[in-house]
């Protein structure tokens, strides 16, 4: 997988074509003995890659630090990062009830600061039965130069939903360019990276150290400090206007709000107020959280 293959502007992204059985396979299939005067089998429907386009851009942060140089916090753009994802699934999808389910990778490799012009293209990558994964390419407009710096990429994981708030088929995408077979082929890598992770996660859960390995792990740091002394409680309220479509809590200000925790535990474990947010990977959106 290559950065340099992105195209800069997302309208020329080309579109693609996923193979599915033509129609004399599907009569076969319902001609088999037994499956006499079955209902035939629906196609499900393609839709071009590039129709799912969608940006965004604006001047983020405080306009009045403009110029300054301050960092913009992770989790504000991580929102803005969600807002962008969830415009191009709900343009496929084809309806604005779509939730986020996961964020697999997130790497923000230039800071945004307050002020800062981001421009943010989002297309769909991957789809499943009802899932969609969406790519973001970030950038900025740099004041001295003129020119505009790639500053982050992500992919998240969307679910359509119906009706009955239960998930709902999409349409297929078609791949047609090299670039477009390149980085679904990659998508399908990190899902089986995924399950292979989570397995790994499922067997250290149900293994216990000894004496020996913690004291070896335990003498190569000056400070020693116990995982419940790192751990930092809080409560957040939210409000109605917190909520997304499907009134469940908007999974922006999930992010926005997990990243300011995570930048809090770290500071107090370094005990250092200077930390910022580099990346993330595999965040899971298991349960969807609604205001009682």
């Amino acid at each position: 997988f290559i950065r340099g293959t992105f195209p800069h502007h997302a309208r020329s992204w080309g579109p693609s074509r996923t193979r599915l059985p033509d129609v004399d396979g599907w009569r076969a299939l319902s001609d088999r003995p037994g499956r006499a005067g079955a209902a035939p089998v629906e196609l499900r429907k393609e839709s071009l890659a590039k129709s799912s386009w969608s940006y965004f851009a604006e001047v983020l942060g405080n306009s009045g630090l403009a110029g300054r140089n301050i960092r913009l916090q992770a989790g504000e753009l991580l929102k803005v990062i969600d807002l962008c994802a969830a415009s191009s699934a709900m343009t496929h999808a084809g309806h604005p009830f779509c939730s986020t389910l996961a964020f697999d990778r997130v790497e923000l490799l230039v800071p945004c600061c307050h002020g800062d012009l981001v421009h943010m293209d989002a297309r769909l990558v991957s789809v499943g039965n009802s899932t969609m994964v969406v790519q973001v390419l970030g950038r900025k407009r740099d004041i001295l130069t003129r020119q505009w710096v790639y500053t982050h990429e992500a992919f998240a994981t969307f679910v359509s939903l119906g009706a009955d708030r239960r998930p709902a088929q999409v349409d297929q995408i078609k791949l047609k360019s090299e670039e477009e077979m390149k980085i679904s082929n990659y998508i399908k890598s990190r899902q089986l990276l995924t399950h292979t992770y989570i397995k790994e996660q499922e067997a250290l859960e149900h293994s216990e150290m000894s004496l020996e390995e913690i004291e070896k792990v335990s003498t190569k740091f000056r400070d020693n400090i116990s995982m419940e002394e790192s751990t930092i409680l809080l409560r957040k309220n939210f409000l109605p206007r917190n909520l997304n479509g499907i009134g469940t809590i908007f999974g922006g200000d999930l992010l926005e709000w997990m990243e300011g925790a995570a930048i809090l535990c770290a500071s107090n474990f370094t005990r250092n107020s200077h930390v910022v947010t580099i990346a993330m990977d595999r965040v899971l959106f298991k349960t969807a959280i609604r205001v009682e």
